[in-house]
């Protein structure tokens, strides 16, 4: 066999490997991602919830006074 094509699959095979790692990479970002952004519009829209809360109990004080 000519060495050139053994070396050849070899760099073939490499590359596959870290075309692989790669798109698992871009795969476990892209959920984290997801996952971050999930978890900060659920706290947003629970902030905005106690905030009007919060809100509607300071104008009762203010007209209980």
């Amino acid at each position: 066999m000519d060495i050139n094509f053994i070396q050849n699959i070899v760099y073939a095979i490499l590359f596959a490997y870290f075309i692989i790692v790669v798109f698992k990479s871009v795969v476990r970002l892209v959920e984290v991602l997801t996952g971050k952004l999930v978890v900060y519009l659920r706290e947003k829209r629970l902030n905005d919830s106690v905030d009007a809360e919060y809100i509607d109990y300071l104008k009762e004080q203010d007209s209980g006074k």
